[in-house]
C-alpha cells in the first residue's frame, strides 16, 4: 500500500502547483436553499425533484406542498428565531416538512422517530421547538412526554388540508 508521500499525481495535475489543483471558485448568485428550489419550480416545474418509493415529485409539486406546510407553521407560531422538531421517517414528507420549516424562517430539529422516547424527548425538552411534525399516531403510540404542540403530517402533504392534534400524553409546563 503506498503512502502519501509515494502517491504521484496525474500528469495533467503535475504541471500544476498543488494550491491550484482545486481551483473551482467561481462567482455564484447569492441564494438561499428555499430560492433554489421556487426557481426550479418556475423554470422546470415539472422536473423530478424528489424520487419515493410511491412514485415522484415534481419540483411544482414540491414547492406547493411545501407552502402549504409552511403557512400552516407560520400560523401556529413557526418563524425566525423559532424551532422545529421534524419526527419523520425517511420519506418525502421529511423533505417537504424541511424545506416549510426553511420557508417558515425556523430552524429544523431532525428527530429520528425510531429514536428511544427518552431520548426524544430529551432533545425536545432541551430544544424547546414550538411545534413538533411527525405521523399520526393513536395514544398508545406516542410515550413521548413533551410541552411542544404536534401536528401530523398526511393531510397537507397530500391533500393539503391540515391537521393537528397534541400528543395524549403531553404534559403542560
Amino acid at each position: 500500500m503506498a503512502s502519501p508521500d509515494t502517491v504521484t499525481p496525474s500528469a495533467g495535475a503535475a504541471s500544476l502547483p498543488p494550491d491550484s489543483w482545486n481551483d473551482t471558485g467561481r462567482d455564484v448568485a447569492w441564494t438561499t436553499l428555499t430560492g433554489l428550489i421556487e426557481a426550479q419550480a418556475l423554470t422546470r416545474p415539472d422536473a423530478t425533484a424528489v424520487i419515493h418509493p410511491g412514485g415522484r415529485l415534481t419540483f411544482a409539486e414540491l414547492d406547493a406542498r411545501a407552502n402549504r406546510l409552511a403557512r400552516l407553521l407560520i400560523r401556529r407560531g413557526a418563524g425566525p428565531e423559532g424551532i422545529v422538531a421534524v419526527a419523520l421517517p425517511r420519506s418525502v414528507d421529511i423533505v417537504v416538512a424541511e424545506l416549510a420549516v426553511l420557508k417558515a424562517g425556523a430552524a429544523f430539529l431532525p428527530i429520528d422517530p425510531d429514536y428511544p422516547a427518552d431520548r426524544i424527548t430529551f432533545m425536545l425538552d432541551d430544544a424547546r421547538p414550538v411545534l413538533v411534525i411527525t405521523r399520526p399516531r393513536s395514544p398508545r403510540d406516542c410515550p413521548v412526554r413533551t410541552s411542544s404542540p404536534w401536528t401530523t403530517c398526511p393531510q397537507w402533504t397530500r391533500t393539503g388540508r391540515q391537521g393537528s392534534h397534541r400528543c395524549p400524553n403531553t404534559r403542560r409546563t
